[in-house]
């Protein structure tokens, strides 16, 4: 809690605020607590740095005063008197109950904590009803229903005299803390029940409804005098303006409305039904009925860019003045007719011309025109029709950049390109062959020279003492494999005439190898 503000109304009161340790704070600019407002019969006080703790306001004044107190919190709370027994679709299994509450019945009250972080508060322990005077008169314990954010209490039975709610817990600091609604709960004696199902009442233009109700007495007999009110005056008689009701009993009466021909669909009037007796019990209730069309339409009608003449593309804030752009648009419906076509922009500097339109137009196209300026290209525009549907349109003012033409000359010097390199491919495959090729023959002629000048043909051998051998020499060429290429080299052959023995020799790299 922070920025509590205490003001006292009464003629010459003072104020005294303690801590909560009994301290008496000192007043003044730069203390605890400063001087707001002080008049003759006005103080109002401020005071700063609130320590967790149960403060205390003390009043000095010789006349009647008024004592209000706020500030500021993380942690409040809301209530509401419900009904379990029923059923809706917001909060199945609970409903709000309008009107007073009833004294002598066992309300279900239903306490939800706002504005708070579940994480600032600990435990909420009780519901109290207090009296105007500050007495408890009844301390009900809470049902959790939603961890930290919804509770239910059943009161046994409400006190007659008036009371208010307090909320007491603790915080996720162990600090205890309470909350209290200022207004005060008066009951009620009698109340009323809407017996007609509002939710499928259907009232058109020109048309009539009648809702039904019932009347019930809690109190002592009384003649129970009914009125009915609404703000749009649809309400047109009641079936009886008065019910004598003994205790415990109840009394039926009904209620016609009726919507004048010119009654747009989606008006609605909050109609307040009261009931008074001459013993003081009072209540009432309120419920709201709307203007629907004979047959639902839930079908929006639409909106359409039709064009948009101009860009904002690459315009910044100093050069936006200088251009402008003009959308057209184009809007149907095909249910029960237009109600409001309108532009929504950042400010008023612009220019809307729609064209034949009146509320209720059906099956027919209205076209309109806006023209603005670069400076407010967040422009929407906003289409509805008489039941409440409703379509949002939204031009798009900085398109992307058209698609650029094919440029053929580029693609010639592409092509030309190509075939450039091709033509240069080929020429280095043809080189490259042909000095591979330029290669191996000069490695054959290299290797046939060495066999010739390795004398070959006059390899002759003796096998004995006795006499030489005659040798014929035959040439045959053999292929051999070397590193690079085959090569061929000369094997010269010569058989002995006595003994028959066969001789190779092969003349290969230098004539180094012999095999016999």
């Amino acid at each position: 809690m922070s920025d509590v503000i205490i003001q006292v109304t009464g003629q010459g009161a003072e104020l005294q605020v303690l801590d909560p340790t009994g301290v008496l704070q000192a007043t003044g600019e730069n203390a605890t607590v400063s001087v707001e407002v002080q008049l003759s019969d006005v103080l109002v006080v401020r005071v700063r740095d609130v320590t967790p703790g149960l403060w205390h306001v003390v009043v000095l004044a010789d006349v009647t005063y008024d004592l209000r107190v706020t500030a500021q919190s993380s942690v409040d709370f809301m209530y509401a008197f419900v009904d379990r027994t029923a059923n809706d679709t917001e909060h199945p299994g609970v409903c709000d109950v309008d009107g007073r509450p009833v004294s002598g019945q066992r309300p279900n009250i239903r306490v939800n904590m706002v504005g708070s972080d579940p994480s600032l508060v600990q435990n909420v322990t009780s519901l109290d009803l207090v009296s105007s005077g500050g007495a408890v008169l009844q301390v009900l314990s809470l049902q959790e229903n939603e961890a930290l954010s919804e509770y239910f209490a059943v009161s046994p039975t409400l006190p007659q005299q008036p009371f208010k709610f307090r909320v007491r817990g603790y915080d996720a600091a162990a600090n205890a803390f309470q909350r209290v609604i200022p207004t005060m709960v008066q009951t009620s004696t009698c109340r009323f029940e809407i017996t007609t199902d509002l939710t499928t009442l259907r009232l058109v233009p020109g048309g009539t409804v009648d809702v039904t109700f019932t009347l019930y007495n809690a109190g002592q007999y009384g003649l129970f005098t009914i009125s009915a009110d609404d703000d749009k005056r649809y309400v047109q008689s009641l079936a009886t303006n008065s019910l004598p009701l003994d205790a415990g009993d109840s009394g039926y009466n009904r209620m016609t409305l009726a919507a004048p021909a010119s009654a747009a669909f989606g008006t609605t009037t909050t109609v307040t039904l009261t009931a008074r007796s001459e013993s003081g019990a009072y209540n009432f209730v309120v419920f709201r009925i709307t203007v629907l069309p004979p047959e639902r339409d839930f079908i929006p009608p639409t909106c359409e860019v039709v064009s948009v003449d101009g860009t904002c593309r690459d315009v910044d804030a100093s050069t936006c003045d200088s251009r402008t752009f003009t959308v057209t648009t184009a809007y149907r419906d095909q249910g029960y007719g237009l109600r409001s076509i309108s532009p929504r922009a950042t400010n008023g500097n612009f220019t809307w011309i729609l064209q034949d339109f009146r509320p209720g137009l059906t099956n027919q196209t209205i076209t309109a025109n806006f023209t603005a300026s670069c400076c407010q290209t967040n422009v929407e525009f906003v289409v509805s029709d008489r039941v409440g549907n409703y379509d949002v349109c939204r031009p798009n003012l900085s398109p992307p950049l058209p698609k650029q033409a094919v440029n053929v000359a580029m693609f010639v010097f592409i092509g030309i390109g190509v075939l450039l390199f091709l033509i240069l491919l080929i020429v280095l495959i043809i080189l490259f062959v042909r000095h591979r090729r330029r290669r191996k023959y000069k490695a054959q002629e290299k290797y046939r020279d060495e066999v010739k000048t390795g004398g070959a043909g006059k390899a002759l051998m003796k096998r004995d003492t006795s006499g030489a051998v005659t040798a014929t020499a035959t040439r045959t060429d053999v292929a051999v494999r070397s590193s690079e290429t085959r090569i061929k080299y000369q094997r010269v052959a010569m058989t002995t005439g006595s003994e028959g023995h066969r001789v190779e020799i092969s003349a290969h790299r230098e004539m180094r190898t012999v095999r016999t």
